[in-house]
């Protein structure tokens, strides 16, 4: 069924799909990474799409930790 349209018989017209906020986009992997992924995946009970996704997500994590930690003073630095 389309939706914003009603199908003939079929009851009220559903409201339209909202935009997804996601985006689309190719990436290209070597082979033995792209099997590799797939098995964590496979492992972790979850699609390619989401695994990708959560380490994504979590390497962004850990790098805003990293960046938000102070890094060594430059009087520590000369005292090395």
């Amino acid at each position: 069924m389309a939706y914003g349209r009603r199908a003939k018989g079929r009851g009220p017209a559903r409201s339209p799909r909202p935009k997804a906020e996601n985006t689309s986009w190719t990436l290209r992997l070597p082979a033995s990474l792209n099997a590799e992924l797939r098995r964590w995946a496979r492992d972790e009970g979850r699609s390619l799409n989401k695994q990708v996704v959560q380490l994504l997500k979590e390497a962004v994590a850990e790098r805003r930790v990293q960046q938000a930690a102070p890094g060594p003073s430059e009087d520590d630095q000369a005292n090395d």
